[in-house]
């Protein structure tokens, strides 16, 4: 709603050869569409599908979230693409990506498992896999890391056993929906039209489990998490409830949402800190 100082001061000069004026003049003329009551977008070019995501008013809960979270924090995230810098060491966010990538492989082949020990081995088939991709691969070579990432993995393979229990022992069936989109074209589930239809709420689910008459969402967090009525009001825990209300919607059955709490890492994650 408003360009700070502490907006303009990011600004800078030009960031490339090719550009002449950087942010400092895309903020300039910022402010000088909104003196004139006209919407401006600045986003990143890098990635050309936002620019149809802005055109088809496409938004995603995480962005929600982030921006009643902190206003200024989300505009320098999404629209200036301000990044921390990569150092090449696995980080919470490395590790969280990781347990993601092999629940998501081990619950799309959970009929492989019968009992603790398939269990184990189904685990250890996804996780070999799962590290075999270069953005996780290279975390392998350092000794004191991997150290860290193994407890963490530890930790992932006991959970995967849990989770083949609580739906072995539940009415839900084995064959759970993963890394469930919705909101974009051909998706199974629409998007959550919001402001009137002007904005689609668009975005990804981590599991989606089926009984007959009705679906349990599941949210997969690393770390602690709450969705305490509070912060639901307050805007900044909304995702959990977005992506129940996409399912209900699309199926027109009833749905329980659940949020699954894998790990939390934080503690193993501070203690990377000591190897930097």
């Amino acid at each position: 709603d408003a360009i700070t100082d502490e907006i303009r001061a990011l600004g800078g000069g030009s960031a490339s050869t090719q550009g002449t004026g950087g942010m400092a003049t895309k903020l300039h003329a910022a402010q000088i569409c909104m003196d004139s009551g006209c919407d401006m977008i600045i986003t990143n070019g890098k990635t050309p599908t936002n620019l149809y995501d802005i055109v088809d008013g496409k938004i995603s809960p995480t962005y929600i979230e982030n921006y009643y979270n902190c206003p200024y924090r989300a505009f320098v995230s999404y629209a200036l693409n301000v990044k921390e810098k990569d150092q090449g060491q696995v980080d919470s966010l490395s590790i969280g990506n990781i347990m993601h990538d092999i629940l998501e492989g081990y619950v799309n082949n959970l009929k492989e498992v019968s009992d603790e020990q398939s269990s184990n081995a189904l685990f250890e088939k996804v996780k070999d896999g799962v590290l075999l991709d270069p953005a996780y691969n290279r975390f392998l070579n350092d000794k004191q890391t991997m150290t860290v990432v193994e407890g963490v993995l530890d930790e992932c393979k006991k959970y995967c056993y849990k989770i083949y229990k609580a739906i072995e022992d539940s009415a839900f069936d084995r064959g759970s929906i993963t890394e469930a989109h919705f909101g974009a074209n051909g998706d199974k589930f629409p998007a959550i039209k919001l402001n009137g239809g002007k904005v689609r709420l668009t975005g990804k689910i981590d599991r989606i489990d089926y009984n007959e008459g009705f679906y349990r969402v599941i949210d997969y967090k690393t770390g602690s998490a709450s969705a305490a009525e509070d912060m639901l009001f307050a805007g900044v825990k909304l995702q959990l409830y977005l992506y129940g209300a996409a399912v209900e919607k699309a199926s027109n059955l009833q749905v329980c949402i659940t949020r699954l709490l894998t790990i939390n890492i934080k503690k193993k994650a501070k203690s990377l800190n000591t190897f930097r």
